[in-house]
């Protein structure tokens, strides 16, 4: 919506663009880019979300001017070499597009892995990043490259992760859910499994300690029953009755996913199947958190202008929330209580141990 600054009436609107995360002025020209990639704030994953693609405003009449809904399956931000090309990428390729009609007119395969962002360097390359690699391109050929995965997950914690997927499937398929198949009369003689019932039929006595004695117990007093056995011999009820049961219904369901030990088994192979993972852009340097040439882990910085590995700093406990002061040439990290300043401003040598710094102030608050 276009929206006037004098009195806050809508002048216009243009309908039906999709998922619009990013608007782009140029001119009198507003380039809407929709779909893209977002972070999923359950466990911090990055999820697509389309339709792709680029649309073109009449700033004045807000008349679409074109669309270009070529991008597959992932776009990034969109970025304007030049004049006469706007350029975004896909999951496959860097595409440029005539600003004047939309048509694409040139594209090259980047080869990174979950591109997520592009941006344009100071030699004016457009520089692809994503979460493992960086990588730069001009005039249809690749400049520099580096790639740098996260660290191994561990042979002991893909075991394990692999042995509570395994336990969390057994106690969801294993008991309630198989009898399904049977119909409902058989369903309806489960009315009276409860959770500890549940966790009785388990053979593995360690598995049972993810449920405290409490946590049972107030299951088994409060809610008899779950899963489909729950809702077979449900009275019929109207109006606000109805609406109350239907609440309350929600409300056990929730707890029960809570302590049913099919959903904690299966967070718990979430956590140790997740791998540590960080790429963050700060200033002219793209970290990426990785197994060190130097041994350890830790971030490794790249300068996007040269795609030199410049910085190596070892870290303990990742944080994501670190910040650079490039004055001081300090990369600040926090590490439960304590605050740490590494130098990156004497070379790879020395940079993977913390420095003194001086004449510099932090202001932490806890």
């Amino acid at each position: 919506r276009a929206i006037s600054r004098d009195n806050g009436e809508i002048v216009w609107e243009a309908k039906d663009l999709g998922l619009t995360p990013e608007l782009l002025l140029a001119g009198t020209v507003i380039y809407a880019r929709t779909g893209g990639q977002f972070t999923r704030l359950k466990d911090g994953e990055t999820v697509e979300r389309g339709p792709y693609g680029v649309t073109a405003i009449d700033t004045r009449t807000g008349k679409i001017l074109w669309r270009y809904k070529g991008a597959d399956k992932g776009i990034t931000n969109i970025v304007l070499p030049d004049p006469s090309t706007i350029t975004i990428a896909d999951r496959d390729e860097v595409i440029a597009i005539d600003p004047a009609t939309g048509k694409r007119v040139a594209h090259l395969s980047h080869h990174v892995k979950g591109a997520s962002f592009l941006l344009l360097n100071n030699q004016g390359d457009v520089v692809v990043g994503g979460r493992e690699e960086i990588a730069a391109f001009d005039s249809g050929r690749e400049v520099w490259r580096a790639r740098y995965p996260p660290p191994g997950r561990g042979f002991l914690r893909t075991i394990a992760a692999i042995a509570a997927r395994a336990a969390s499937l057994y106690f969801r398929f294993g008991g309630v859910a198989t009898t399904a198949f049977r119909g409902v009369q058989l369903a309806r003689g489960l009315s009276s499994l409860s959770w500890s019932g549940l966790a009785g039929r388990s053979s593995f006595s360690n598995l049972q300690s993810l449920a405290t004695n409490s946590a049972r117990s107030y299951a088994t007093n409060r809610f008899r029953a779950f899963g489909i056995a729950a809702r077979t011999s449900r009275p019929n009820l109207g109006g606000r009755d109805r609406f109350a049961q239907r609440r309350t219904a929600n409300v056990e369901d929730r707890l029960l996913d809570r302590l049913d030990p099919a959903h904690q088994l299966e967070r718990l192979s979430r956590f140790l199947w997740h791998r540590e993972r960080l790429a963050a852009l700060r200033g002219d340097w793209m970290y990426f958190y990785t197994d060190l040439k130097t041994g350890g882990h830790g971030l490794a910085g790249i300068n996007i202008h040269s795609g030199a590995t410049e910085r190596a700093v070892r870290l303990s406990d990742l944080d994501e929330r670190f910040v650079t002061d490039e004055v001081a040439g300090v990369l600040y990290s926090a590490n439960g209580n304590r605050l740490i300043g590494y130098s990156v401003s004497a070379g790879l040598s020395n940079s993977s141990l913390p420095q003194p710094v001086n004449a510099t102030t932090v202001l932490t608050a806890h």
